[in-house]
């Protein structure tokens, strides 16, 4: 697909500045003209199922790039952003270079190219339109986390794996859904447990056990046939193990 872009004050043959709003959108018009060529090229027939299939696997690329060209028009003074205060020691920075990052979402993968400020008091560097977008430290970004937390709180993550990359068309490992599953956002907090335990417990003499289960945990495996007889206690114990060592999700 081509890229469109824009200057930040562009200029009409005339040479009369147009408006940065007016020049964005026409921009975005240019990526959806190219975009629909390309899906159209990719349609093998004229059934809806064709053309849903071959829109849906190239949405990403689509959005991602009006998503860019939003943020060229709504933070156009951190893209062009030549000095900051450094928020450690208040020193003034001027602008290093411009540095590039590409971040993931459920919409698509989003190129940004970003100032760059360096502090050489306090050793340490700045991206203040990533602070600006609320970006996650992660390639992976807030909405996609989330979304992966939510089916990786459900199922296996092997499964969750599976499930997520078949409806979202992104991809997301298992390790990186483990990740992002923490337990402490999913478990009720201490006084929703206190009220549960005492409505559950209402009128009872005995109060009731409650039980936690983590899914994630991984714990090792034997085959049946590791067990035999043996010098022991109980005279019978596992032999020692002759195969590699597995290890399973427990459920």
């Amino acid at each position: 697909m081509a890229t469109a872009s824009i200057p930040i004050s562009p200029l009409d043959e005339f040479g009369i500045k147009i408006d940065a709003k007016e020049a964005s959108r026409e921009a975005v018009h240019d990526i959806i003209d190219s975009w629909m060529d390309e899906v159209d090229a990719m349609t093998g027939g004229a059934g809806l199922d064709s053309i849903v299939k071959e829109s849906f696997k190239m949405r990403q690329e689509l959005m991602g790039k009006i998503v860019e060209q939003l943020v060229k028009e709504k933070c156009s003074d951190e893209l062009n952003r030549e000095t900051m205060v450094c928020p450690n020691c208040g020193r003034v920075l001027n602008r290093r270079d411009m540095h590039e990052r590409t971040v993931e979402t459920m919409i698509g993968e989003i190129r940004l190219r970003r100032p760059y400020f360096y502090c050489t008091n306090c050793k340490k560097g700045f991206h203040p339109l990533d602070d600006v977008l609320i970006l996650s430290d992660s390639v992976k970004q807030w909405d996609m986390q989330e979304a992966g937390a939510n089916v990786g709180a459900e199922l296996p993550y092997n499964k969750a794996q599976e499930i997520f990359e078949k409806l979202t068309g992104l991809s997301m490992s298992d390790h990186t859904m483990h990740d992002i599953v923490d337990v402490l956002d999913i478990a009720p907090s201490a006084e929703e447990i206190e009220e549960k335990v005492g409505r559950v417990a209402k009128g009872k003499k005995w109060r009731p056990i409650m039980v936690l289960t983590i899914d994630g945990a991984l714990v090792p495996t034997r085959p049946d046939d590791a067990k035999g007889k043996g010098k022991g206690r109980k005279k019978v114990r596992a032999k020692r193990a002759k195969w590699e060592g597995e290890w399973r999700e427990e459920k």
